[in-house]
């Protein structure tokens, strides 16, 4: 089955749930300007919960290197997750693995894969708003980024009713999942993400 990772989270029973139907990494948004945002408190007490069963995926967008690394530390996330215009050498100096956004909106977007040769790509759509947004990339053009890759994680507007055809054109490593099974920003639908994991396994026969 394509690896899971449900994003977006601020409540242990729903980061319980979504490892118990086989989510393989959890996200936590550290950036202040999102509906998301979870408090170091919450996170902590959800990685303590949650120590061992799935990683644990920071969330960050243009925040200064001190802080990224000063949250890693705290929580503890075991991958960072970065939504901005962060450079190549912002990356390099993490020591914990990165996963980069790539807000694909045009073909020559591509170009940017080959800029940062040690992250793991999330492709998610280009629009004014980093993340979150409930809407599709391009898939077509996300297959080629695959192809280009060779590994992401396909993010964007994914739910329950689209999961199975996005995961059919892309062919992606891993989907990541936050608005498509939200009641409200934070707040997961235990229906909606259960049939979401009911679509992946459906897709892998």
């Amino acid at each position: 089955m394509v690896r899971v990772k449900v994003c977006g989270l601020k409540r242990v029973e729903d980061a319980l749930l979504a490892v118990e139907l086989g989510a393989e990494m959890l996200g936590l948004n550290f950036w202040k300007g999102s509906a998301r945002k979870i408090e170091l408190s919450e996170a902590r007490e959800i990685a303590s919960v949650i120590k061992g069963k799935a990683k644990i995926v920071g969330v960050f967008v243009n925040q200064s290197l001190e802080d990224v690394l000063e949250i890693a530390q705290a929580i503890p996330l075991d991958m960072v997750q970065l939504h901005g215009e962060e450079t190549p050498g912002y990356c390099n100096q993490l020591s914990i693995p990165v996963i980069k956004a790539l807000r694909l909106g045009e073909e020559s977007d591509l170009r940017n894969l080959d800029l940062y040769p040690k992250v793991l790509w999330l492709i998610d759509s280009k629009t004014e708003r980093y993340g979150g947004s409930g809407i599709s990339p391009d898939w077509a053009l996300a297959r080629k980024a695959n192809e280009k890759a060779g590994k992401i994680i396909l993010a964007g507007g994914l739910n329950p009713e689209n999961v199975a055809q996005a995961i059919q054109i892309v062919q992606p490593w891993a989907v990541d999942v936050a608005s498509g099974i939200e009641i409200s920003p934070g707040v997961k639908d235990k229906n909606k993400m259960r049939k979401f994991f009911e679509e992946l396994k459906n897709v892998a026969g």
